[in-house]
């Protein structure tokens, strides 16, 4: 009986489907399992490139933020180094003018100096000439007197001591005179009064002791 169910026409189109039904699910299934990693690898790349792009975008905003407050700060640097330059400049002309008037009021005071320095040296001069002058004249007046106390002692034959501790001189009797008029009545009023023959002797003394090294030289 179960020979001939089998022989049946209906029976044999069912035992061929059931094969073929069992392979093309096993092939859907085959083709499903292949493609799932590949999904997910994709999946993966794409969040990874997704990621990696988000990252660069970051990186980029900070790139321009960066060089946004590089040139800030170059600007500012560039401002200052100007500002500097220009106070530098400012200073260095004020320096310059300074020293210029420091070097025109060294120079004033120079000539100044040099004039004040050559006007001394003048009456320097002047004082020196002056005061040889007034020598010269003392020491002709000191020579005169001397030549006249040189011919009183003449006149009245004194004798001129060594020192203030001589003994007294006594004025020896008047003489011819041999000087002029003037001398004969100076050596006459003399004598006739006591004590000038010592008084004589020793201003003579003292004028040649004073009066010489001023006349040497």
């Amino acid at each position: 009986m179960s020979g001939d169910r089998s022989s049946l026409p209906g029976t044999e189109s069912a035992a061929e489907t059931a094969p073929q039904a069992d392979a093309s699910s096993a092939a859907s299934t085959r083709t499903l399992a292949i493609p799932l990693p590949t999904a997910i690898v994709a999946a993966l790349i794409t969040a990874m490139f997704g990621l990696l792009f988000f990252s660069l975008n970051g990186l980029r905003s900070d790139i321009d933020a960066l060089r946004s407050e590089i040139g800030a700060l170059r600007d500012d640097t560039t401002g200052q180094i100007s500002a500097l330059r220009s106070e530098i400049g400012a200073l260095r002309d004020d320096t310059t003018g300074q020293i210029s008037a420091l070097r025109s009021e060294i120079g004033a005071l120079r000539s100044d100096t040099t004039g004040q320095i050559s006007e001394l040296r003048a009456e320097i001069g002047m004082l020196r000439s002056d005061m040889d002058r007034r020598f010269a004249e003392i020491n002709a007046v000191l020579l005169d007197h001397t030549d006249r106390l040189a011919r009183i002692e003449t006149h009245l034959d004194i004798r001129p001591g060594t020192d203030a501790t001589d003994p007294v001189i006594q004025p020896a009797a008047r003489r011819a005179s041999t000087g002029d008029a003037a001398d004969e009545m100076a050596v006459a009023d003399l004598t006739e009064q006591p004590g000038v023959g010592q008084h004589i002797g020793h201003r003579t003394r003292l004028a040649c002791a004073t009066v010489g090294p001023q006349i040497t030289t």
